[in-house]
């Protein structure tokens, strides 16, 4: 039976193999049609209008807008908050309390000076009403807005078809969303759900700075704290664009259309610590464009149809509705985190220099770390197991990255570099691979211990391990029992 063993794994066996197949990489596509922009500039402009009429009422009123879009509640200026109740009670034909829950049939608007809070003590569901004749918002610009709910008096905020009675699951004629621009809105403890359409500042919850004023000067960034809060069947979970200094500490972006957490053009210095992002149609976390000096630390990425993290400039070809521009996102730090079971890569950085990825987890992605399009990088003391393709891969087009004191172990190679120059490896330790590093494409050997080069060939070589155990069990068998054979022969001889 052992010969016929052999004979059978003799003829079978391949050697290494090969490399895996592409990445089954698809995630969903942002289609950018004509109709969903001209749905988003009608809401866009609707409240630029009201932001405009706000200016000449002395009490919040009821304003009634274009075809298409739904009346708005508009609160003025003063010192209190203004709280949700207190408008149910002043506007209950188009906010209306039903049970536990509020249904918003118009939108509510927040100027500068002026600040809504909404809590869980006061109900546990707000609903905004999403139908083919129009989709109640929150928007802000330049005002404050909270949201606040708790274990003991939650807060759930989704769009609401009226007509069946479930939120809105048709996006093609807009959807709720929640929006600030400039000014702050601060979440915690808030459930964010079925929120959002198009992308940017209307895909579900979103931070956008305010235009620079036509007197002069700078434009004014976002701002916010996001704690504790659930972003769960959006178009996009949560999107900021030049908003700074925000704080995002155990959020969960779950089941999200497209992405689970998007910061995009110049979302600076913001901490992005213990959140979890699964379940999400593109990538768990994108800093996007121009984005420098974020931290993220201590999150957990998986089962993401694009990428677990990633770092990018934001290339893109032009369209109609989008001119092409890449602003590189620099000096940003990934430390702590864990990317699994993503089908792009675990962490992908893509252009920018002084980015760092250390000390993270990185397993059964198709590749643990990619680094492209002229990146400066540090890839560091991270955990690389078993990725499908490399544990790290550095396109020919990356600019220089240093890959030390990874420990790399199961993926098909350890690590791939488009070109010689393009990375400086040192002190990483290797585990099992097919082939250990390939420059361009050619495998090159890398300097193993001996013990490594011994586990190495017995693992892509089963004859030999084979033949050790046939030949090393009978050997084995006889030096255990050497001594007591010597032992009886010197017996016997002694007794003649």
């Amino acid at each position: 039976m052992v010969p016929a063993a052999l004979v059978v794994v003799a003829v079978t066996f391949t050697g290494s193999p090969q490399a895996p197949k592409p990445e089954d990489y698809s995630p969903i596509p942002l289609p950018k049609t004509d109709h969903v922009a001209d749905l988003r500039e009608r809401e866009l402009d609707w409240s630029l209008e009201v932001k405009r009429i706000t200016k000449t009422l002395d009490a919040p009123q009821v304003l009634v807008g274009p075809p298409g879009t739904l009346p708005v509640v508009a609160v003025q200026p003063r010192e209190q908050a203004w709280t949700l109740s207190e408008l149910v009670a002043m506007f209950p034909t188009v906010l209306r309390r039903d049970g536990d829950a509020v249904l918003l049939e118009a939108g509510l608007f927040v100027p500068e000076g002026a600040t809504l809070e909404i809590t869980g003590a006061e109900q546990s569901e707000v609903r905004l009403s999403s139908t083919e004749r129009g989709s109640a918002a929150i928007i802000s610009r330049d005002g404050h807005v909270r949201l606040r709910g708790s274990e003991d008096e939650p807060l759930r905020v989704t769009s609401w078809d009226t007509e069946a009675g479930a939120p809105d699951a048709d996006l093609d004629d807009g959807r709720s969303f929640v929006l600030t621009i400039g000014g702050e809105m601060h979440l915690d403890g808030v459930e964010m759900e079925h929120l959002g359409f198009g992308t940017g500042t209307t895909s579900g919850v979103a931070w956008r700075g305010a235009s620079a004023p036509s007197s002069g000067g700078e434009a004014e960034p976002a701002r916010g704290t996001v704690v504790d809060s659930v972003f769960r069947d959006n178009w996009f979970g949560a999107y900021t664009f030049e908003a700074v200094g925000m704080q995002w500490v155990g959020n969960e972006f779950v089941d999200n259309a497209a992405y689970g957490f998007d910061p995009h053009d110049m979302s600076n210095d913001f901490l992005v610590e213990g959140n979890v992002a699964h379940g999400n149609g593109r990538h768990g976390f994108i800093f996007s464009r121009g984005c420098v000096r974020n931290v993220l630390r201590g999150n957990l990425s998986y089962d993401n149809r694009g990428h677990g993290f990633m770092i990018d400039d934001g290339r893109s070809v032009a369209t109609a509705n989008a001119e092409a521009n890449v602003m590189t996102s620099d000096y940003n730090v990934l430390i702590d985190n864990v990317a699994r079971d993503n089908d792009g890569a675990g962490v992908l950085i893509e252009g920018g220099v002084g980015n760092l990825v250390e000390g993270n987890t990185l397993e059964r992605n198709y590749v643990g770390v990619r680094v492209k399009d002229g990146a400066q990088a540090r890839v560091a003391d991270n955990v690389v197991h078993e990725n499908r393709l490399y544990g790290v891969h550095v396109l020919e087009n990356a600019d220089t990255v240093e890959v030390a004191g990874n420990d790399f172990d199961g993926s098909w190679g350890s690590v791939g570099v488009g070109r010689a120059d393009a990375a400086v490896i040192s002190d990483n330790t290797y585990g099992r691979y097919s082939v250990p590093l390939t420059v361009a494409g050619v495998s090159r050997e890398l300097n193993l211990s001996p013990l490594q080069k011994v586990q190495l060939t017995l693992r892509w070589n089963p004859l030999l391990f084979l033949w050790s155990l046939v030949l090393g069990v009978p050997l084995v068998i006889a030096l255990a029992k050497a001594p007591s054979l010597v032992t009886h022969r010197v017996r016997r001889w002694s007794l003649r």
